[in-house]
């Protein structure tokens, strides 16, 4: 069950999720609609929100994405159901999945990329935030990033709560 904290913003609906630059790239041309894990939090729910941040030598949050679904599969299925999605070759997979039963494809909606990139210096001193190895849930914290205006997400109305007004924080539409 996903819970509301008391800003009105689905606590476990948003993650920062690190992607090795050339991935990030894929996914914001709409070339790679999967993303690929061996280990994702079951407990986000289709529509959650997946900031992106670009590892090394970028080093920033760069953009922003939809969850469609997550699905948890052995690597030979997420192969065989996603490999067209994935803009990785058959070598990379197999190396990368190397030893695990499972895994996870995160099938992405439509993908947007900030018109001005978060550094990694900014997360850390405005919020405390070191990039995450894998994923970080956004909250704490991490929840004032939500209000930052450089923060373009898509599908913005998908962050409002049922009576139709955004949550707390005078977040600006783009």
């Amino acid at each position: 069950m996903i819970r509301k904290e008391r800003t009105g913003l689905m606590q476990t609906s948003k993650i920062i999720i690190s992607i090795r630059p050339e991935h990030v790239r894929n996914i914001m041309a709409g070339r790679k609609t999967v993303e690929l894990r061996r280990r994702f939090p079951e407990g986000l729910a289709a529509g959650g929100l997946m900031l992106i941040y670009a590892s090394s030598p970028e080093q920033a949050l760069v953009g922003a994405a939809r969850i469609e679904t997550v699905r948890r599969m052995t690597p030979a299925g997420l192969w065989r159901s996603f490999r067209e999605q994935v803009c990785v070759p058959r070598e990379y997979f197999n190396a990368y999945f190397a030893g695990a039963d499972e895994g996870f494809g995160v099938v992405l909606g439509r993908a947007v990329r900030f018109d001005e990139p978060i550094p990694a210096s900014e997360l850390k001193e405005r919020f405390s935030c070191s990039p995450p190895q894998s994923y970080r849930y956004v909250r704490g914290t991490l929840i004032g990033l939500l209000n930052d205006e450089r923060i373009q997400v898509p599908d913005r109305h998908e962050d409002r709560d049922r009576s139709g007004r955004q949550p707390s924080g005078g977040r600006r539409a783009h």
